[in-house]
């Protein structure tokens, strides 16, 4: 009889052992699973946050650009149109207007140049030519690309595969990049596995840069 329940002891012992290995395995996977949507979160957060970067360098040099244009002498031809009002003053009224109708100060502004520039631009061959030699100057692509991947690598993203676009149809700028995907290996039944998991982001529409580009 005792040797029976020491039998029974000893097959019940290897069957928890058995089932806490399955349990194990299984917990493994779930966690891979997860790490696997985590990382494409992650990957996604880090180009729509490299995108919006990117968006405000542009944003910011135009706003420069129009500061220069407004402090040239010639630009006063334009004031009369505006009840002499520069061309800041107009944009920046334009904003205001957005703002009460609840956007933030970065959302009117974006709307406000994209409401004004687009027609300003292409009558005052000086405003656009302003912007234009300004971004030159300041290389701007290159400052672009600088910020968008210095955003990517914060994330822990992968700056070598980073892409920055300018889409000439939705004249926004889109990033593509990815960050890598390790995942957690029982060095046995589950084996390593490393990925990039790509994502893509967008920044807001910028449609006077159809009368630049």
């Amino acid at each position: 009889m005792r040797k029976s329940l020491d039998d029974e002891r000893g097959n019940a012992a290897i069957y928890l052992i058995w089932l806490l290995g399955i349990v194990s395995i299984i917990f493994l996977i779930v966690i891979n699973i997860s790490k696997v949507y985590i990382t494409g979160a992650q990957s996604s957060n880090a180009t729509e946050q490299a995108a919006i970067a990117g968006t405000s360098v542009i944003v910011s040099e135009t706003k420069t650009a129009i500061e220069k244009f407004d402090a040239n002498p010639l630009s006063d031809l334009t004031r009369a149109h505006h009840n002499m009002k520069s061309m800041g003053d107009v944009i920046e009224d334009q904003k205001d207007s957005y703002e009460d109708t609840g956007l933030s100060e970065d959302q009117a502004y974006i709307k406000a140049l994209n409401h004004v520039l687009p027609e300003e631009i292409d009558a005052h061959p000086l405003l656009e030519n302003t912007i234009k030699e300004h971004f030159i100057s300041v290389g701007l692509n290159n400052r672009i690309y600088s910020t968008v991947t210095s955003i990517i690598e914060e994330n822990h993203g992968n700056a070598a595969d980073t892409q920055v676009i300018l889409s000439d149809e939705d004249w926004r700028l889109e990033v593509e990049s990815s960050v890598d995907y390790n995942s957690i290996s029982d060095q046995k039944y589950i084996p390593e596995i490393t990925e990039k998991i790509e994502g893509e982001g967008f920044g807001p529409t910028l449609e006077y840069l159809s009368r630049l580009y």
